[in-house]
């Protein structure tokens, strides 16, 4: 792995701190704060639209990427298969992550062709992490989480959540603003 610290990061073209007027894509406000598009400066073939988190003052501090449909059978073959191989390229950009296979305590779904329904249920989690304190990460950069998700027995889509180190002060100005409409 190369020394990834020396760089800012940039996922999807996004950087840290960025602010809504200076987004240079077309993006369309869902809530306040939260963004989406279809278009960032860089897309990734592998994910089709992007959601946004935009403070006032600390700027984009939340970046998420979410794939198409993905067709599969009912032990997730295809999706886990896609799944592992985005982990093994991100583990060539940011090192070895920390593994995610978790069933909940109790699970009824523990059969490899419950794996889908299992994970519609949100009773089995299946992905990787990285974070600042365990990886070198590119500067600005505090967490990644990627995982799949089941939409049905045979769909599912996989995610990637770069989380900023300004995301707490970020989360807070946010919550802040909302408070001052109740």
């Amino acid at each position: 792995m190369s020394n990834s610290t020396a760089k800012s990061a940039t996922p999807f073209g996004f950087e840290k701190g960025l602010k809504v007027e200076e987004v240079t894509c077309d993006i369309e406000e869902i809530n306040f704060g939260i963004y989406v598009t279809s278009q960032p400066p860089k897309p990734h073939s592998s994910f089709s639209s992007y959601v946004l988190r935009i403070a006032p003052q600390s700027g984009l501090y939340w970046v998420k990427g979410i794939s198409g449909d993905i067709e599969t059978d009912s032990a997730g073959t295809m999706l886990k298969s896609r799944a592992d191989n985005m982990i093994e390229r991100l583990a060539k950009v940011y090192g070895p992550p920390e593994r995610i296979l978790f069933f909940n305590p109790g699970t009824i779904w523990g059969e490899s062709e419950d794996f889908m329904m299992g994970m519609a249920c949100n009773e089995i989690h299946y992905g990787a992490s990285w974070s600042k304190e365990a990886h070198e990460l590119p500067s600005g950069l505090g967490n990644i989480y990627f995982a799949i998700n089941a939409k049905s027995s045979n769909t599912g889509y996989m995610i990637i959540e770069y989380e900023f180190d300004n995301h707490e002060q970020g989360e807070r100005e946010v919550e802040e603003v909302e408070d001052g409409a109740l």
